[in-house]
């Protein structure tokens, strides 16, 4: 990235979801970002990603909602409710969070993004 407005440089190491959320605020508060990654490229990982409410406000604010958006089905935020169940044994339920209608979010196939 050129045309640097700080006088520092930070290295992200990772290039999943949370680097590349990283190198895209800094890059926009005039940082200069160097994103490394291990893999040579992104493969399919077959899982789903549940964005909520703080992050959609967090993407927006970065300018990168609507191509997010763009790769779900969905056209705009929509109500989910959460639960949370355990992965090990008989997958019981851990806790049932309760949805209001502030509760927006997302859900998008984590190979989209």
């Amino acid at each position: 990235m050129t045309g640097s407005s700080k006088d520092f440089r930070v290295a992200i190491v990772g290039g999943g979801m949370c680097g590349l959320v990283c190198a895209i605020g800094l890059a926009k508060a005039g940082v200069h970002v160097e994103t490394f990654e291990q893999a040579t490229s992104f493969q399919e990982v077959g899982a789903g990603v549940s964005i909520g409410p703080n992050i959609l406000f967090f993407l927006k604010d970065l300018g990168v909602l609507q191509a997010v958006l763009s790769k779900t089905n969905e056209q705009r935020p929509t109500m989910r409710a959460m639960r949370f169940i355990s992965a090990a044994g008989p997958h019981e339920l851990i806790y049932d969070y309760p949805a209001t209608p502030d509760d927006v979010g997302l859900g998008v196939y984590r190979n989209a993004l």
